[in-house]
């Protein structure tokens, strides 16, 4: 399982409702600190991927600085629990 994050603007990628929502980094981080947990405890869990990415928040700002940039922020890099 993977969740797409930026923690920039602390914004959850929903999948539900297609869009970025509000998510604060402490969440992510109890959700991590669960699943460090459940694997410790030798309990069967999905593999679990942060993926960092550059929100609806990062787009807008980029295209402000520099209205000439048509494809928006792509970097992202990934991170294991």
């Amino acid at each position: 399982m993977s969740v797409s994050y930026c923690p920039l603007h602390a914004r959850l990628w929903s999948a539900r409702k297609n869009g970025w929502i509000d998510f604060p980094l402490e969440k992510i981080a109890g959700i991590q600190s669960l699943y460090r947990l459940f694997k410790e405890g030798h309990i069967d869990t999905p593999e679990y991927l942060v993926i960092e990415k550059a929100c609806d928040r990062c787009e807008a700002t980029a295209k402000k600085n520099d209205p000439s940039e048509e494809d928006g922020l792509t970097g992202a890099f990934h991170y294991y629990l």
